[in-house]
């Protein structure tokens, strides 16, 4: 049982002090972009993404590296914490990198049930509307590829769903009252989100803020 002392301590330190202390450094970096952009396009980038990820997963890679250095045949104890009689492998980095693995796994899980795709009722290939929409989509070069399907019970107006087979899901009502041009533009916006896998990284980011004790900190900035 006192092997559990490291591995506990060191996950609650770094969750609860070190995490909530990378965080500000996060608001701060943000705050000063914002200030420095002229709209909120440009405010959504790489970098933005960089520093809503960084609080989380730094001091978890940083967690993870101890514990498999720490597992290495010829490190046996130095680092270990607790004292053994014979050289052996050091359990406590092994119980620290399973509650890490456990813990991560089990958030990942559960956070992919609740944003599945949910169920709604497609509308047929062959009705006006769709058929429209399709039309649509081959006449501009730059749709090329896109997967688009129309829906009477669609969640919202348009979104995408899958992180890397990617699909717009086109609401009925906007498909048949919207004109090609708003059409067009709708699925150009989301073809912008799926071609830099936006559904992708906003699920990391969600999942980082859920782990992270201090995350709520950061949804503002998310939100955005």
């Amino acid at each position: 049982m006192s092997e559990l002392v490291f591995p506990l301590a060191a996950v609650g330190v770094t969750l609860f002090v070190l995490v909530p202390a990378l965080i500000w450094v996060s608001r701060l970096a943000l705050a000063w972009r914002r200030q420095r952009v002229t709209s909120w396009v440009d405010f959504g980038t790489e970098t933005t993404f960089a520093w809503l990820l960084f609080p989380t997963l730094l001091p978890l890679v940083w967690l993870t590296s101890s514990a498999l250095h720490q597992t290495e045949p010829e490190q046996f104890t130095e680092a270990c914490r607790i004292v053994h009689v014979e050289a052996t492998t050091c359990h406590d980095a092994l119980v620290l990198l399973g509650f890490l693995l456990v813990g991560l796994l089990g958030v990942v899980l559960v956070r992919a049930w609740r944003e599945r795709p949910r169920r709604c009722e497609r509308v047929e290939e062959t009705h006006p509307t769709a058929r429209r929409v399709a039309a649509i989509v081959r006449q501009d070069p730059r749709l090329q590829g896109l997967s688009v399907q129309v829906a009477r019970n669609a969640l919202a107006p348009v979104y995408t769903v899958g992180w890397f087979s990617s699909q717009v899901i086109l609401g009925a009502c906007i498909a048949r009252d919207a004109d090609d041009e708003m059409i067009r533009a709708t699925l150009l916006h989301e073809f912008a989100h799926i071609t830099s896998k936006d559904t992708f990284r906003s699920f990391l980011v969600r999942v980082s803020l859920v782990i992270n004790p201090a995350g709520r900190l950061l949804a503002p900035d998310f939100e955005r």
